[in-house]
């Protein structure tokens, strides 16, 4: 008997990360809204899991602030403002122009076809004025570049901060000032990261993550703002 307990531990422990992803993901896309009460039966009848490893996956969104438990009210879903999008963005800019630096220090062939690919994916998105597709694919772009750079430590904090970006993703209409605004900048920071100009790809990035946080920024309505302290 105590030698299944192990497996046991780890099916569970599984669970719970998969039902912290579905939650996340819905949080995320904003199917389920800031300060929206989490209410442990309702969705634990609504998954079709058990309230313990609905409880771990809740812990686990606290790590990642999508989840704030108030003590003696329960677990709401965290709460958007306009200070954490400026925090948020601020710290964004810092990484990203650094990522972007770095990884056109060196870039291989290989790493330079697969962000020609993506890049492509996103001017298509863009074209067809699909906001949701639009939305993964400049995240994917990014995330290249994150990857491209060759900085673990740095790709861990940017990773960990594309949950929050998502979030701040689904309270927007459009993801770019203008259609073109976009295009242009992603081909700026493309173009010289494959001419190996560090310093050319680092202003690219800079002046991208600039326009990105203010469509961002303005695009927090002022009730979820207001409900932040």
């Amino acid at each position: 008997m105590v030698s299944t307990l192990p497996e046991l531990f780890i099916e569970r422990q599984s669970l719970a990360y998969e039902v912290a992803r579905r939650l996340s993901r819905l949080i995320e896309e904003g199917h389920l809204a800031p300060g929206t009460r989490l209410i442990e039966i309702d969705l634990s009848r609504q998954m079709g899991v058990s309230r313990g490893p609905l409880r771990e996956a809740l812990r686990i969104l606290e790590t990642t602030a999508l989840v704030d438990n108030i003590p003696g009210r329960g677990s709401y879903v965290a709460a958007l403002s306009r200070a954490d999008a400026i925090d948020l963005y601020d710290l964004r800019v810092l990484l990203e122009v650094e990522a972007a630096r770095l990884a056109a220090r060196s870039p291989s062939k290989e790493d330079l076809q697969t962000l020609c690919d993506l890049y492509a994916g996103l001017l298509q998105a863009d074209e067809r004025q699909d906001y949701s597709v639009l939305a993964g694919e400049d995240i994917l772009f990014h995330q290249k570049i994150w990857a491209m750079a060759g900085n673990k430590r740095l790709k861990l904090v940017l990773d960990g901060m594309v949950n929050q970006i998502r979030r701040y993703h689904s309270l927007q209409t459009h993801l770019y000032q203008t259609p073109m605004a976009g295009v242009t900048e992603h081909e700026l920071i493309l173009a010289a990261i494959q001419q190996k100009d560090p310093e050319a790809a680092a202003s690219a990035m800079r002046k991208h993550m600039a326009t990105a946080a203010e469509v961002a920024i303005h695009n927090v309505p002022e009730t979820i703002a207001e409900e932040t302290g």
